[in-house]
């Protein structure tokens, strides 16, 4: 039996026994619930539950993965929350983020990213040994409101500059930190799973 079908029946059986993995309306997405620390989120550790979802092309082998975000981006959650969909390839390296026409990303005093910020975005996302994941937020947020706009200053902030989408650390910060975080464990773990 294909081993596809084996793992769609299984998914259906699990389903049925309450598991947390359910088939799609489209034949080639499976989607996981997994639990997922948020990189905001310092004080209690709970992890988020979230949808993975696994995408498999026509001859049911996994080509990659996708997940869809509405969160904080700043440790006062009173930024503008990020609404967002990021995609990996099966191995877990980032291939791309979407964002929905009527939620751009923003800076700061909710200016819109323009289309070089997206692409200045992209390709921070897409270095997965960036300083990014070495600092603490505050690394890079210690004197944005100095003049009024999201800069940077100091050592460290000096040289992780060229990491951060300008007037949006906070965005840069979070958004670099869901892409390379446990969710990279979990898409490895979910591939692994499909091969055996």
């Amino acid at each position: 039996m294909n081993i596809f079908k084996q793992f769609m029946g299984c998914c259906c059986v699990l389903l049925g026994m309450g598991w947390s993995t359910a088939v799609l309306a489209n034949p080639y997405e499976v989607a996981h619930t997994v639990r997922l620390a948020d990189p905001l989120d310092t004080e209690d550790g709970k992890p988020q539950e979230l949808q993975l979802i696994q995408l498999f092309d026509k001859d049911k082998d996994v080509i990659g993965y996708k997940m869809q975000l509405h969160t904080d981006v700043c440790l006062e959650r009173i930024c503008k929350k990020i609404e967002i969909t990021l995609y990996w390839d099966a191995n877990g390296k980032y291939v791309k983020l979407e964002t929905p026409p009527n939620a751009p990303l923003t800076k700061n005093d909710h200016d819109e990213f323009t289309k070089g910020d997206y692409k200045t975005l992209d390709r921070i996302l897409k270095n997965e040994r960036s300083r990014l994941g070495s600092y603490p937020l505050s690394s890079f947020v210690d004197a944005y409101m100095s003049n009024g706009t999201d800069a940077v200053s100091g050592a460290t902030q000096q040289r992780a500059a060229k990491e951060i989408v300008p007037g949006a650390a906070y965005s840069t910060w979070v958004i670099w930190r869901w892409v390379h975080g446990d969710v990279t464990r979990e898409i490895k773990r979910l591939t692994a799973q499909v091969k055996s």
